[in-house]
C-alpha cells in the first residue's frame, strides 16, 4: 500500500545562521601586510633549496633517495619523502614510543628544523588511520603557542617514510608583552570590521605567536587570537590583532560557503529535473504517541497499526526551517509493509511547497553524504555529531554555507534554493569532513584546498564532475565543472576556482584508476586519497605526497608506489607532482658557464642527461645534440658524445665580441624531442657567453646605489599606486619574478614585492620605462656591446610588450602571436638569462649611450615583467685581436657607475643548480 501525506503545522521555529564556508564565495580572509599566497610558488626556488647545506646533510645520511617540497620563506621542508628506514614496529604501536621514535628522528636531523629547540615541541597527536601512524608536535615559543607551525612525522610498514617540518624558525618578537588589553584588542577588531553594531558572540582570546610570511621572509608578530561570530550573518573568524600596537593584522573566515522507510518525493538531485522517492534514512517518528526511529533505508517495526507522525530530522541532523514552522507528515500505518510517503502540498502556493522540498531534500542528501563520509572513513567522529541543517535562510542569496553547521538558503530570481540542490548538500557537509578529519598539527583547514574536496565529495557521490547542476535556474548547467583541467598556480585565484585544481587531479586519478582496479575499488582508492588530503595536507601543492603516501605499499616511497605512474600523470595534469608541466622523457642537469669565455677557443659543453621519472618511463636517449650559433639565429647542430650518463660537445672557436648562443636538446630513440634546456622562455631560448674580455666603459651592479638609473611612466593612470612599478631593491619571487639576485642582493625590476599590496606582476594599461644614465662611450673602440642579466616573465607579445632599446632604437622585443588567438605563447625566464648586443652603430655622434627597457601592457593577463641585473658597457678596443686586455674584465679606464665589478663568484650563482629539461603543453 502507498499513500502520500502532506504538509501541515508543526512547532521547530529557525535559529539564527551562523559563519561558513560557502558554495559561490564571501568575503576573504583578511590578509596581513605584505603575506603571500602560497608557500610553493617558483620552481627555480624549490631547485636552490634542494641544493642547501640542511637538505644536503640529510641526503648524505639517509641517502640520495629522497623528495623535498620547501616552504620558500622559511627555508624548512613542507613535505619531504623517500626510502626511508625502520623502526622499532613494537614501540610504534603504543603513543608514548611513537612520540619518542618521532623525538629521535628529529633530534638527529636538527638542520631541518631551524634554530628550533626540541624542548619548544610538544608530544600533540598520535593518528593511525589508513594504516599510516602520523605523530604530530605542538610548535612554542616562550610557553606561547605559534601559528601555522606543524611538525609531524609519518610511519608506513614499521618505516619512517614521510615527514614535515613546517617548524616556523628564526622567532624574533619585536614586543614580548602585550601593552593593549583583550578587550582593547575586541573593540578594535569590532571596530576594523564594521561589526561594532552587529550582535557578536565572544568565544574567547588568546596570546599567540602570529607569523607574517612573504614569499622570501617572515615576521613574528606577538598577538592577540579572539575568535568571534556574528549573530545577524554567516561569519566566524578568528582575528589576529597586535599585542604590542592594537593593529588588526589578519583574520580568517572560518565559514565556506559552496557557489554553488517512511520515504520522500523530492527533488532528483535539483529542482527542474522532476521528482524522484527515496527513504528518510534514519528519520525519528512517532505512533499514537510511542517514538521510534528509522533504519538507514527508513524502515522500521512498531508493535501494531496506528497513527504515525514525523518531521524532516533524525539524531545525525537537526533540520532546521528558518522561513517558519518544520514541516511535519502525518499517516495511518495499517497494514505490515506499508510505506508512507512525505510530499509537499500541491493546495500550497509556489513558496510553501519549495520551502517544504527544501526540508525533504536536505534530509536526503545529508544523510547520503554522512554515509558515504562514514564509508570513507569509518572512524569520522563527526558523523556522530548532531548538525544542524538550517534550510530556507534569507541571510544570503545564491548560496550555501558551512560553519560547524551546514546552511541553505531560499530561491531568488535567479538561483533555486540551495537546500533542493543535492550537489550543494554534499559539497557543504564535504567542508564539515575536511575539517573534521584534520590531524592535528599535521593538517590545514586551507579554504581553496577544502572547496576543492568539497566538489569532488559531492563528484564522487554523483558520479558527475559537473558539480551543482540546476543551481541556476531554467538550467541544468553545472555551477563547476571539475573535469576540465585547470593547473596550479596559472589557475590560482579566487578560492572556489582554485579548488577545481584539486578536486580535479583527484578526479582524474579515480577515472585512471577505475580502469585499472575496477568501479568499485578504483572509487574506493580515490576515495581513500581523498581522506588522506583532508586529513594531513596544509595545501594543494602537499596533497599530491599525500595520495602518494595513501598508495604506499611497503613504507618506501623512493621505489614507487603500485599506483605512482597513474598518479603523477593525472595531478600531472594540474601542475602538482613531479609530472607538472608536462617533463619531456629525460632530465637534463648542466651548470651553466660564466658570461664572459675566452675568444678564439672552442667553448666545452657538458650535460648529464638521464630519465625524468626513472620509476615511470622507460627508454634511451639516441642522441644529445648541441645546438649552437655565433651571434645568429641561424643555429648548427653537434652531436655530444656520452661516457655513461654525462654528455659532452665543443662549441667551435668565436671571434672577440661574439655573442655564442646554445641550447641542448635530448632525442629518443624514436628520432622524437624528449628533452630541452634552457626551459621557460620561448622568444630566444638559448645560453648565452660573451666571446673575449675587453674595456669595461660602464658598469652597474646595482650594490652600492641605484646605478643612476631612473624611471617614469609613459602612459596609465598616474594617480593609481604601481602604475610606474619599476624598484631597485631585492627581487620578492612573486608571479615569476626570481627571489635572489643574480649578483649581491639588489636589482632593478617591475615590482619586486617590497610592502603590502605588491604581488610581483605589472600593472594592467600602462606604459612604464627604466632608463640607464647617458654613458660616456666615446673613444677608440673597434665595437661597443650592451650586456646585462635578464630574468623576464612577460604575456605574448600581441598584447603586453617588453623591449630594450638603445638611444631610442629598440634592439630586443619578445615574441607576439600573429592574431589574438595564436596569442598564448608567454615568455617566461626560468634563471637569469646573460644577453649581449652589438650597439656601435647606435652609440650617437657625442659618443654616448643610452638604454631603456620598457613594459606596455593591455588590461589582461600581467605577469612579473622585468628583472635586471649587472649591466654593462664594454669596448673593444681598436687593434685587439683577441679581445684580451692585460687586468680583469672592467681593464683600465673604467667608467664604473657602482665601482667595479660583481662580488668575487657572484656569476657562478646559478653553477650546481639542476635544471630539468620540459617541453611544455598549455591545458585548457
Amino acid at each position: 500500500m502507498r499513500t502520500a501525506f502532506f504538509f501541515s503545522a508543526a512547532m521547530i521555529t529557525a535559529l539564527s545562521s551562523t559563519p561558513a564556508l560557502a558554495v559561490t564565495g564571501g568575503e576573504a580572509d583578511l590578509l596581513a601586510p605584505n603575506q603571500r599566497e602560497h608557500r610553493i610558488a617558483t620552481l627555480a626556488v624549490q631547485d636552490r633549496l634542494d641544493q642547501s647545506p640542511a637538505w644536503q646533510e640529510f641526503l648524505e645520511r639517509n641517502g640520495p633517495a629522497w623528495t623535498a617540497q620547501w616552504d620558500e620563506a622559511t627555508q624548512t621542508p613542507v613535505r619531504f619523502w623517500g626510502q626511508g628506514w625502520d623502526v622499532n614496529a613494537d614501540k610504534l604501536a603504543t603513543d608514548d614510543g611513537a612520540f619518542a621514535i618521532a623525538l629521535e628522528i628529529l633530534a638527529n636531523e636538527r638542520q631541518l628544523l631551524g634554530d628550533v629547540a626540541l624542548t619548544d615541541l610538544a608530544p600533540l597527536v598520535v593518528d593511525r588511520k589508513q594504516g599510516i601512524t602520523t605523530v604530530s608536535f605542538a610548535r612554542s615559543w616562550n610557553r606561547l603557542p605559534v601559528e601555522d607551525a606543524r611538525i609531524s612525522l609519518r610511519f608506513k610498514h614499521g618505516r619512517f617514510v614521510m615527514g614535515q617540518i613546517e617548524s616556523m624558525p628564526g622567532i624574533d618578537l619585536r614586543v614580548i608583552e602585550p601593552a593593549v588589553t583583550s578587550q582593547q584588542a575586541t573593540a578594535t577588531a569590532l571596530s576594523t570590521m564594521e561589526w561594532k553594531t552587529v550582535e557578536t558572540r565572544d568565544l574567547g582570546a588568546t596570546l599567540t605567536v602570529l607569523p607574517i610570511a612573504s614569499q622570501q621572509a617572515v615576521d613574528y608578530r606577538l598577538a592577540w587570537k579572539l575568535e568571534l561570530r556574528s549573530v545577524a550573518f554567516p561569519s566566524h573568524r578568528y582575528v589576529y590583532v597586535d599585542a604590542g600596537t592594537g593593529e588588526v593584522l589578519s583574520w580568517r573566515e572560518q565559514v565556506r560557503f559552496i557557489g554553488g522507510t517512511i520515504t520522500a518525493e523530492h527533488d532528483d538531485r535539483w529542482p527542474e529535473n522532476g521528482l524522484t522517492t527515496s527513504p528518510l534514512a534514519k528519520i525519528e517518528l512517532s505512533i499514537d504517541g510511542t517514538d521510534f526511529e528509522a533504519d538507514g533505508m527508513g524502515t522500521f517495526t512498531a508493535d501494531g497499526a496506528g497513527n504515525v507522525t514525523w518531521s524532516p530530522g533524525s539524531r545525525h541532523f537537526r533540520v532546521i526551517n528558518a522561513a517558519g514552522d518544520l514541516a511535519e507528515f502525518t499517516a495511518e500505518l495499517n497494514a505490515d509493509g506499508d510505506v508512507l510517503v512525505a510530499t509537499s502540498n500541491p493546495d500550497d502556493d509556489a513558496p510553501k511547497q519549495r520551502q517544504v522540498l527544501a526540508q525533504l531534500d536536505t534530509h536526503v542528501a545529508a544523510h547520503m553524504v554522512r554515509e558515504r563520509a562514514l564509508r570513507i572513513d569509518p572512524g569520522f567522529g563527526w558523523a556522530n555529531s548532531r548538525v544542524d541543517a538550517t534550510v530556507n535562510s534569507t541571510d544570503n542569496t545564491c548560496n550555501a554555507w558551512f560553519d560547524g553547521d551546514i546552511n541553505f538558503v531560499q530561491e531568488d530570481d535567479g538561483c533555486n534554493n540551495t537546500g533542493r540542490l543535492a550537489d550543494v548538500v554534499f559539497h557543504e557537509y564535504g567542508h564539515g569532513f575536511h575539517a573534521y578529519s584534520i590531524i592535528s598539527g599535521v593538517g590545514s583547514f586551507d579554504g581553496a584546498l577544502s572547496e576543492g574536496v568539497s566538489d569532488y565529495m559531492a563528484a564522487t557521490i554523483t558520479g558527475d564532475p559537473a558539480t551543482a547542476r540546476g543551481f541556476f535556474k531554467g538550467s541544468d548547467g553545472p555551477l563547476r565543472d571539475i573535469e576540465i583541467n585547470r593547473v596550479w598556480p596559472d589557475h590560482v585565484g579566487e578560492i572556489h576556482q582554485t579548488g577545481r585544481i584539486i578536486a580535479g587531479a583527484i578526479w582524474d586519478t579515480r577515472k585512471a584508476l577505475i580502469d585499472v582496479l575496477g568501479e568499485t575499488a578504483g572509487i574506493d582508492h580515490a576515495d581513500q586519497m581523498l581522506l588522506g588530503i583532508v586529513s594531513r595536507a596544509t595545501d594543494i601543492p602537499t596533497s599530491y605526497a599525500e595520495a602518494l603516501l595513501v598508495d604506499d605499499d611497503n613504507g618506501d616511497l623512493s621505489d614507487g608506489t603500485p599506483n605512482q605512474c597513474l598518479i603523477d600523470d593525472n595531478f600531472g595534469l594540474h601542475g602538482l607532482g613531479p609530472a607538472a608541466d608536462d617533463m619531456g622523457l629525460f632530465a637534463i642537469e648542466h651548470a651553466l658557464i660564466d658570461g664572459v669565455t675566452p675568444a678564439n677557443t672552442e667553448l666545452r659543453i657538458s650535460a648529464n642527461v638521464d630519465l625524468a621519472r626513472p620509476l615511470c618511463t622507460t627508454g634511451d636517449a639516441s642522441a644529445v645534440r648541441l645546438h649552437w650559433s655565433h651571434g645568429t639565429d641561424d643555429y648548427a647542430a653537434i652531436d655530444m658524445t656520452a661516457d655513461g650518463t654525462t654528455w659532452t660537445g665543443a662549441i667551435p672557436a668565436a671571434p672577440v665580441g661574439t655573442e655564442i648562443r646554445y641550447r641542448i636538446e635530448v632525442m629518443d630513440v624514436n628520432g622524437d624531442l624528449a628533452g630541452l634546456l634552457p626551459r621557460g622562455s620561448v622568444t630566444d631560448p638559448y645560453f648565452a657567453a660573451f666571446a673575449g674580455e675587453g674595456v669595461t666603459i660602464f658598469e652597474a651592479d646595482f650594490e652600492d646605489d641605484d646605478g643612476g638609473f631612473v624611471h617614469d611612466l609613459i602612459t596609465g593612470n598616474a594617480d593609481s599606486e604601481g602604475a610606474d612599478d619599476w624598484q631597485w631593491g631585492e627581487p620578492g619571487g612573486n608571479s615569476g619574478d626570481p627571489d635572489t639576485a643574480f649578483s649581491g642582493d639588489m636589482v632593478w625590476g617591475n615590482d619586486l614585492s617590497p610592502e603590502e599590496n605588491w604581488n610581483g606582476a605589472y600593472q594592467p594599461n600602462v606604459h612604464n620605462v627604466l632608463a640607464s644614465p647617458m654613458i660616456d662611450a666615446s673613444g677608440d673602440y673597434e665595437a661597443i656591446y650592451l650586456q646585462f642579466r635578464r630574468w623576464l616573465t612577460v604575456e605574448d607579445g600581441f598584447f603586453d610588450t617588453a623591449s630594450v632599446s638603445v638611444n631610442g632604437t629598440t634592439i630586443w622585443t619578445q615574441h607576439a602571436g600573429p592574431d589574438e588567438d595564436d596569442a598564448s605563447t608567454h615568455h617566461e625566464d626560468l634563471h637569469w638569462a646573460f644577453r649581449s648586443y652589438d650597439i656601435t652603430d647606435l652609440v650617437n655622434g657625442a659618443g654616448n649611450v643610452q638604454v631603456t627597457w620598457e613594459i606596455v601592457s593591455d588590461g589582461g593577463l600581467q605577469l612579473g615583467g622585468w628583472n635586471i641585473d649587472d649591466v654593462r658597457i664594454v669596448g673593444i678596443p681598436t687593434g685587439t685581436a683577441d679581445g684580451t686586455l692585460d687586468g680583469e674584465l672592467e681593464g683600465d679606464g673604467c667608467g664604473c657607475a657602482s665601482g667595479g665589478s660583481s662580488a668575487p663568484g657572484a656569476s657562478a650563482l646559478l653553477a650546481g643548480l639542476v635544471l630539468v629539461g620540459a617541453l611544455r603543453r598549455r591545458r585548457d
